[in-house]
């Protein structure tokens, strides 16, 4: 899918994902290291890349709790390209694959309000995280919520 100039793609696994470019992304994105058996280690259910000219400027990789239950384990915009509808459109494409969902967010990060602008629910900040969702009530969002809040983390300081 193309918008604005910038494609979207939705992959099955990181096999189809240029890692290098992925890894640069999220890391640049974050300011912090990805855990070195990130790859290994997660599984992911789906991987929403926008990429313009084969730069990657935004992707989302989503894990499967349940059949039903996703969780978005990696949502990130590169610094340069915030602000220009990108991460909307990739949490569209999320949410038109996995319609019950659930990320979490530090409670320091500056970029929480597009979950809201996007009509998401969340939690009282717990643990230094705030949880976000869409499309989950009652069990399915303890569930959820069990799973987020308890993942281990992915990302590390850089030294």
């Amino acid at each position: 899918m193309e918008k604005g100039g910038v494609d979207y793609s939705v992959l099955g696994s990181f096999s189809e994902a240029d890692k290098g470019k992925l890894t640069a992304l999220i890391e640049g994105s974050l300011n912090k290291n990805l855990i070195s058996s990130y790859y290994d280690t997660t599984i992911p259910k789906l991987i929403v890349i926008a990429k313009e000219k084969g730069d990657y400027l935004g992707a989302a990789i989503i894990e499967e709790i349940t059949p039903e239950i996703s969780y978005i384990d990696k949502f990130v915009v590169h610094p340069d390209y915030k602000r220009n509808g990108i991460g909307g459109n990739i949490l569209d494409i999320v949410e038109e694959h996995c319609p019950e969902h659930i990320l979490r967010a530090k409670v320091a990060n500056t970029h929480q309000g597009i979950y809201e602008k996007k009509g998401y629910q969340h939690s009282q900040p717990l643990g230094g995280w705030i949880a976000y969702w869409k499309g989950l009530e009652g069990a399915n969002l303890s569930l959820g919520m069990n799973y987020a809040l308890n993942k281990h983390e992915t990302v590390e300081v850089r030294k």
